[in-house]
C-alpha cells in the first residue's frame, strides 16, 4: 500500500510573470500566500533507552500559513550558460510558541546558481553553488524500555530547541566530447566539506567526485 496524503489546504493564491529579453535572458518570477489546515513537517524523535539511543524521522501535520516566492533566471549565449533559482518560504505554524511544537520548518531561503562555459561545443567547464539557510525546530526525547524482548515507548521526557545549520554545496564540472556521440565528464561536489542536511538526520558529508562516459545513440 502507498503512503496516504492527509494534507488539507484552505487557500493558495499566487501571481507570476515569465518571459525573455532579447532571446538571451529568460525569467520566471512568482509569489504567493497559502493557508493550510494540515501540512506535513519533519519531526525528529530521540528514543532514549537504558542500553542505547536511536533517532527516528516522521511527519507531523500542522496548521499555519506561508508566504513564498520563487525567482528563476537563465542567461544563454553562444559560449556561456548561467542558470539560477532563488526561493523564499516563510512558514508560520499556529502552535509554534506552544510546548506541543515538535517540527522543523523548511529553510526560509534556498536555491542554486550555476555557470557553464563551452569551447566549440567540445570542451565544457562549469561551477555551481546550491544553498539553504538554517532550519529551526524541536527534537522530542521519549523514554523506551525493553519488556519481554520488545521495545515499549514511555512518556515524553523533553522537547529541546535545535537547529539544522545552513549549508552551501559548491561544485565544479568538466566534460570533453570526443565526438558528437561520446563524451567523458567529471564532477566534484561539496568542495567546502560542509554537513549538508536536506532532510534531518541524513547528512551528505565530505568532498566527493564522480566521473562517467556519455553515449548518445
Amino acid at each position: 500500500a502507498g503512503m496516504t496524503n492527509n494534507s488539507v489546504m484552505h487557500a493558495d493564491f499566487a501571481l507570476g510573470l515569465n518571459g525573455n529579453i532579447c532571446s538571451r535572458l529568460r525569467y520566471d518570477v512568482s509569489a504567493g500566500f497559502r493557508s493550510f489546515e494540515a501540512m506535513p513537517f519533519d519531526n525528529v524523535v530521540e528514543m532514549s533507552g537504558v542500553r542505547e539511543k536511536s533517532h527516528i524521522l516522521r511527519w507531523d501535520y500542522e496548521k499555519g500559513t506561508a508566504v513564498y516566492s520563487d525567482i528563476k533566471l537563465q542567461w544563454e549565449s553562444r559560449n556561456f550558460l548561467i542558470d539560477s533559482r532563488f526561493s523564499f518560504n516563510d512558514v508560520k505554524l499556529n502552535n509554534e510558541k506552544s510546548v506541543t511544537y515538535k517540527c522543523f520548518t523548511p529553510a526560509k531561503f534556498s536555491g542554486f546558481l550555476s555557470g557553464t562555459y563551452n569551447w566549440r561545443k567540445r570542451i565544457f567547464a562549469g561551477i555551481s553553488a546550491e544553498f539553504a539557510s538554517c532550519r529551526d525546530g524541536n527534537m522530542t526525547t521519549v523514554l523506551t524500555d525493553v519488556n519481554g524482548g520488545e521495545n515499549t515507548v514511555g512518556p515524553v521526557v523533553s522537547v529541546d530547541r535545535t537547529r539544522i545549520p545552513a549549508w552551501v554545496n559548491l561544485g565544479v564540472y568538466a566534460e570533453y566530447s570526443f565526438t558528437r556521440k561520446m563524451s567523458f565528464w567529471v564532477r566534484g561536489e561539496n568542495l567546502l566539506d560542509m554537513d549538508i542536511q536536506r532532510t534531518p538526520l541524513y547528512t551528505d558529508g565530505g568532498i566527493g567526485f564522480t566521473a562517467g562516459i556519455c553515449l548518445n545513440l
